[in-house]
């Protein structure tokens, strides 16, 4: 019958239409989540925003033309988000570890990718949470320091107490 074949080609159009507009919107995610955030908090929602897109298109359809960032690109975004917050409360350097000097100082901040540690008055050391020995938490005071090897090597303890915090 010709008005079967009619309404199953729409179907199938109808089909192509919604695959196009998952793959835009996939698209124009990450178009967004490329651009500098206003906060930490934004790129976090940006990106789960992001990867539930695209997962949503991996299970029902074909996957979305634009690849996903590496874990290199999604590193330096995180940096430069805790970098931005770190500035708007007040932290004007922020330093990355070198060896064997010791790094003692509240942790401020973690995310899925580095810690943010008090280095003194308006000055940060943010560690790559790939160079720790164990996680932190925010309010503890550690005393962090690398062997030549770039991994964290001196474990002590730490205390929990409330000190500088980003709110």
């Amino acid at each position: 019958t010709e008005v079967h074949a009619t309404t199953r080609s729409e179907i199938i159009d109808l089909s192509g239409d919604i695959r196009t507009a998952l793959e835009e919107r996939t698209r124009q995610m990450m178009q967004a989540a490329a651009k500098v955030p206003a906060s930490p908090r934004e790129a976090l929602a940006r990106f789960r925003a992001g990867r539930a897109a695209e997962a949503a298109t991996r299970q029902g359809l074909e996957p979305a033309s634009t690849p996903a960032p590496s874990e290199d690109e999604l590193r330096a975004r995180d940096a430069s988000a805790v970098r931005a917050e770190l500035a708007g409360k007040g932290y004007t350097t922020v330093q990355t570890p070198k060896p064997g000097q010791p790094y003692p100082g509240t942790i401020l901040l973690v995310t899925d990718f580095h810690v943010a540690q008090h280095a003194g008055r308006d000055w940060a050391t943010l560690h790559d949470r790939r160079q720790l020995l164990r996680p932190y938490e925010v309010g503890e005071s550690p005393r962090i320091q690398y062997g030549q090897d770039g991994q964290e090597r001196v474990q002590t303890a730490s205390v929990k107490r409330r000190g500088p915090g980003l709110g």
